[in-house]
């Protein structure tokens, strides 16, 4: 799963503790300053747009091309920093297969849900061939609590899934 420059500046905040808007301020708080190197280096390492120059990337941070060029070469700095960066990568593949895992969860319960409304279409396609209009009402009213249950099952799994991914954000 690829991660655009932008998700990556946001997983570097997230995991500096910091606001997008602290990173982009003029300060050179340290933990402002290592999030922009995490960013710069992430985006040199892996990189999420070969288009994307050091100038975009220094735009994306309200820093000039040299500045991209310098944060990048951090590791090779900086024992410190270098140890630093290993676990951020490690929080960046942790966070895309906590994803990947949530993304699959929601594919698997929507592929349930169509199947079910199918099946429940069929049968309420087949109440038809029933001779009584009363037998018709009731299987129709049962179909459809049925589907309004699941409807809300689904809906309340969703919301569970959501905030198991917000929990992991802020964890992470």
């Amino acid at each position: 799963m690829k991660l655009t420059p932008y998700e990556v500046l946001q997983m570097a905040c997230t995991y500096m503790g910091i606001s997008h808007a602290e990173v982009r301020s003029k300060r050179r708080k340290r933990s402002y300053t290592d999030a922009r190197a995490l960013f710069a280096c992430y985006c040199k390492e892996y990189p999420v747009f070969p288009n994307l120059t050091l100038g975009s990337l220094g735009e994306m941070i309200n820093r000039d091309h040299s500045s991209i060029s310098w944060y990048q070469k951090a590791p090779e700095r900086d024992y410190f920093f270098k140890a630093q960066y290993k676990a951020f990568k490690q929080f960046v593949k942790h966070f895309q297969h906590q994803l990947i895992a949530i993304m699959n969860d929601i594919k698997d319960l929507i592929n349930y849900h169509e199947w079910r409304l199918e099946v429940f279409t069929f049968h309420l396609q087949a109440v038809e061939t029933y001779p009584t209009l009363e037998h018709q009402q009731e299987i129709r009213d049962k179909a459809k609590k049925w589907i309004g249950l699941k409807i809300q099952f689904h809906e309340t799994k969703l919301a569970e899934l959501k905030n198991k991914l917000k929990h992991e954000i802020k964890i992470l």
